[in-house]
């Protein structure tokens, strides 16, 4: 769908609307500043993500699945004792 075509199939919805909270929600959220996310980071998370940015730029980053290698066991034995405890009813 086009946006042209999105943003008439909103303003259709809207001008159906007869819920007057919906609608107060609805200008609330379009009136609202727009935030960054992590608004409040510290200067030390900032370094830490800028770093890690440009690792992966320099294509050093390192894959999920090499990340996660050395907690497989430990994930699956985790999952199966959780369900393990379910099947007990515990």
């Amino acid at each position: 769908m086009s946006t042209e075509k999105t943003k008439l199939a909103i303003v259709s919805k809207v001008l159906a609307l007869e819920d007057e909270a919906v609608l107060a929600n609805m200008h609330a959220f379009l009136a609202a500043e727009p935030t960054m996310p992590w608004p409040e980071k510290s200067p030390q998370v900032t370094a830490m993500l800028d770093r890690s940015l440009k690792e992966l730029d320099g294509n050093e980053g390192r894959s999920h699945q090499e990340v996660m290698k050395p907690y497989t066991k430990w994930l699956e034995r985790s999952a199966g004792h959780q369900r393990q405890k379910r099947a007990s009813g515990k």
